[in-house]
C-alpha cells in the first residue's frame, strides 16, 4: 500500500513539474484584468492547473475530466484553458496531504478543505486568504453572498478569511439524499399507512414478518434514533454540543432494537450485509425495509423489480410524536462537501477567481448544472431540460454517467446546485416523494455547523473521537444482538467518558463558540 501512495504521489509531482514549473518561486504574472463585472469569455493565453478528484462516475470512460464535453464547453465559454489532474481513484486524501507537504501545488485545488484546517492552510501559506480576490474579481459569488448571509458565515475562517469558492446546495430537497424505504405494496396489502412512529413501525414489522424472511436489509439502525429524540453522534441543542450514544434515549433506542432482534425482523448477519446482499434480499422479497439513496437505491429498485406488483415508498424519519417533525436525520448543510481553493502557487489568482467565479453567474449557474444548451438540456417554458441523450439509458449507461459527461450537477464543484437537477434525476412519483419526506425535519437546527478547529483542536479532537466511535459501534451491534446486556448501558457510558467525550465535546464548543461570532 505504500509503495502503490508512494507511487501516485510521485505520478502527481511529475505532472505537477511539467504543467506548472517553477511553481516554489511563486512568481506572479502582472495581471491585466479589470476589477468588477466582466463578460466571458475572457482573453487570455494562460493556463490554470485544476486538481480535483475524478468523478467516480465517469472514471471507467475517460482517465481526465479534461476530455469531457463539460471540460472543453467550458473552456470555451471562460475563454481559459484548464489542466486538469488527478489522483488515483480512492487516494484523493492521502495525495492531497503529500502534495501541500510536498510544497508543489497546482493553482487550483478542489477538496473538503474542513478536513485540512483551511486557517492553518491559509496560514501556512497553502492557499489564500481570498477576501480581495472575491471582492475584486468574483462580483457573482459576492453578490450571492450578499443575499445568503448564512453561507457568507459557513466559508469564512474564524479569523474572518474567506477561504473557498464553495459548492452550494441551496434548497431542501437537495440536501438529503438518502432514508428509509419499504414496499409499499405489502403495506397496502396489510391495509397500513407509512409508519412515523416506532409504534407504527411496530405494527408494520409485525405486519412484513407474515410475508418474508426478515423484514430488515440494512445496517443503519441509528437512523431510528429520531424515534426516541437523540441522534446517533454530536449534535447541537440549545447552544450545547451534545454526544447522542450517550443519552437515555439512545438506551431506549438499543432496548428496542434488541427488541425488534429477538422477533427476527433484523437479520443476524446484519453487521456485514454488503449492498449487494441488501439489494437481493430486497428484490427478491426476503425482506421489505431499506435504507439508501433516492438514485442508486429506489432508482435501481424500481428499474430492476422483478414482478408488476412490487413497489416501494419513502419513510420519514421517525418521530417521538405522530404528526410532528422528526429532530434528527440524514439532511446535510448547504455547504459540508467542499470547494475549490487558489493556492500560493498560483502566479495569477486574479484570473483563478475570474474563472472559478464563472460557476455563480447566471451563465454559468446553468452550464454547471445543465451543460451546454441544445446539446444537454433544452429550454421548455423556460423550463431547462435534459435531453433524450441524457435520459434515456437503454444504452446501459447510467443517467449519472451521462450528466457528469456534461456538468457537474450530480457530482459538485464552484456552483450552486440547482434542484430542478433533482426534479429529473429523481423521476418518478416515489423518488419526488422519498426527496420531500427526507427533508421533511428540523435537523438544520440540530446539525453541528461548518465549525473550524485549530491543528492542535483538530488532532486532539480526532484522537479521542477516533476510539470513541469505534467503541461505540461495536459496542451498539452488541447490544443489538444481546451480547452485550442492556443492564450494562451505564457501564458502556463510564467507559465513553473515560475515553474522554466531555473533552471532546469542549473542543467541539469552544470551536462552536467561534463560528457563532463569525
Amino acid at each position: 500500500m505504500k509503495k502503490r501512495i508512494l507511487c501516485v504521489f510521485l505520478v502527481v509531482i511529475l505532472a505537477l513539474s511539467m504543467v506548472s514549473c517553477n511553481k516554489k518561486e511563486n512568481v506572479k504574472t502582472q495581471s491585466n484584468l479589470e476589477k468588477g463585472v466582466v463578460s466571458y469569455p475572457i482573453e487570455t493565453e494562460e493556463t490554470l492547473t485544476y486538481w480535483c478528484e475524478l468523478p467516480a462516475q465517469i472514471s471507467t470512460e475517460v482517465t481526465n475530466l479534461g476530455d469531457t464535453l463539460f471540460a472543453k464547453n467550458l473552456n470555451e465559454a471562460t475563454g481559459i484553458d484548464i489542466k486538469y489532474m488527478h489522483p488515483a481513484q480512492g487516494q484523493g486524501n492521502e495525495v492531497l496531504r503529500l502534495m501541500i507537504a510536498s510544497g508543489e501545488l497546482p493553482d487550483i485545488i478542489q477538496a473538503n478543505w474542513l478536513a485540512q484546517g483551511p486557517s492553518n492552510c491559509i496560514e501556512q501559506n497553502i492557499i489564500l486568504n481570498l477576501n480581495d480576490y472575491i471582492k475584486d474579481y468574483a462580483p457573482n459569488l459576492s453578490e450571492f453572498l450578499k443575499e445568503n448571509s448564512d453561507v457568507k458565515k459557513m466559508i469564512k475562517t474564524d479569523e474572518g478569511d474567506y477561504y473557498v469558492f464553495p459548492f452550494i446546495r441551496n434548497d431542501d430537497v437537495l440536501l438529503v439524499s438518502t432514508g428509509l424505504m419499504l414496499r409499499s405494496d405489502w403495506l397496502k396489502e396489510a391495509g397500513l399507512d407509512v409508519p412515523e412512529t416506532i409504534e407504527e413501525w411496530d405494527t408494520v414489522l409485525a405486519a412484513f414478518k407474515e410475508k418474508c424472511d426478515t423484514p430488515f436489509a440494512m445496517n443503519n439502525y441509528g437512523l431510528f434514533a429520531s424515534g426516541f429524540g437523540t441522534f446517533n453522534g454530536s449534535y447541537v441543542d440549545n447552544g450545547e454540543m451534545i454526544f447522542g450514544p450517550i443519552e437515555d434515549g439512545f438506551k431506549d433506542l438499543l432496548v428496542k432494537l434488541n427488541e425488534w432482534y429477538k422477533k427476527g425482523y433484523i437479520d443476524k448477519n446484519f453487521a456485514i450485509a454488503d449492498s449487494k446482499i441488501i439489494k437481493s434480499n430486497i428484490l427478491n422479497g426476503i425482506s421489505g425495509i431499506t435504507y439508501g439513496a433516492g438514485g442508486s437505491g429506489m432508482g435501481v429498485y424500481l428499474t430492476e423489480k422483478t414482478n408488476d406488483t412490487f413497489d416501494i415508498a419513502a419513510a420519514p424519519f421517525p418521530v417521538e410524536k405522530k404528526g410532528g417533525k422528526a429532530k434528527f436525520s440524514t439532511k446535510e448543510l448547504k455547504y459540508s462537501i467542499g470547494g475549490a481553493a487558489i493556492t500560493s502557487a498560483c502566479k495569477n489568482p486574479e484570473l483563478a477567481a475570474r474563472f472559478l467565479d464563472y460557476g455563480y453567474s447566471d451563465e454559468g449557474h446553468m452550464f454547471y448544472n445543465f451543460g451546454k444548451e441544445g446539446e444537454s438540456y433544452n429550454l421548455e417554458n423556460g423550463y431547462p431540460k435534459y435531453a433524450q441523450s441524457i435520459t434515456d439509458t437503454s444504452d446501459g449507461k447510467s443517467m449519472s454517467q451521462k450528466l457528469t459527461m456534461n456538468c457537474m450537477a450530480g457530482v459538485y464543484g464552484p456552483f450552486v446546485q440547482d434542484k430542478r437537477y433533482i426534479e429529473q434525476y429523481y423521476s418518478t412519483p416515489q423518488q419526488q416523494d422519498a426527496i420531500k419526506k427526507w427533508s421533511d425535519n428540523t435537523f438544520e437546527k440540530h446539525r453541528v455547523p461548518q465549525i473550524i478547529m485549530t491543528m492542535e483542536e483538530l488532532n486532539e479532537h480526532s484522537s479521542i473521537m477516533s476510539e470513541i466511535n469505534t467503541y461505540v459501534a461495536e459496542s451498539f451491534n452488541n447490544f443489538i444482538i444481546g451480547a452485550e446486556p442492556i443492564d450494562n448501558f451505564d457501564k458502556y457510558v463510564k467507559t465513553v467518558k473515560s475515553m474522554g467525550i466531555d473533552r471532546a465535546l469542549e473542543i467541539q464548543q469552544i470551536a462552536y463558540e467561534r463560528y457563532l461570532d463569525r
